[in-house]
């Protein structure tokens, strides 16, 4: 193997970890951008708050920002189905305070930044409940997925052979 080929080999065989994190990352950004606008409709009783469209993009754009860096720090996104535990839920649970800090620390030194209603505390702790609970969801739904999955493949034994020439033929038993 030349010295050029050797990192494309190594990026298609890690293509699907990577690959997965990202999807990973990018779910939780979609269930946290619901949990936001939940946050927005439970705080007006259900009813749309009266706000400039630009005024919900700039909050929204904000709230990916925020939410994003929290996770990041976290690596909330790493490691999913290994770590659906309860070490994984007090990382969620760290991962909501840690973005309703964050949202406190936006609301209290740049409250010229936000609109009227976007300077709610209340909001915010509900859009990080919210988002905790539907993560703690997801993670749940997935590694119950994977378990049935298990399940359903039934008992498979993988053996690996080492032959004189190749390095390892695979072989299901």
């Amino acid at each position: 193997m030349d010295f050029l080929s050797y990192p494309i080999v190594m990026l298609m065989l890690n293509y699907n970890k990577v690959a997965s994190r990202w999807l990973i990352f990018a779910i939780e950004q979609v269930l946290a951008a619901c949990a936001f606008l939940c946050a927005f409709l439970i705080a007006g009783e259900f009813y749309p708050v009266v706000m400039d469209r630009y005024d919900y993009v700039y909050l929204g754009t904000l709230n990916a920002f925020v939410t994003g860096v929290c996770m990041l720090i976290l690596k909330t996104h790493v490691g999913i189905i290994r770590l659906s535990s309860i070490r994984d839920v007090q990382t969620i649970l760290t991962f909501g305070l840690m973005q309703y800090g964050f949202w406190l620390m936006i609301i209290f030194l740049f409250p010229e930044l936000l609109p009227t209603f976007g300077k709610s505390k209340m909001i915010m702790l509900m859009n990080a409940l919210l988002a905790s609970l539907l993560m703690i969801t997801f993670r749940l739904l997935v590694k119950e997925v994977f378990s049935l999955g298990g399940r359903m493949r039934g008992n498979r034994f993988h053996v690996m052979i080492y032959g004189a020439n190749n390095p390892a033929l695979s072989e299901d038993r």
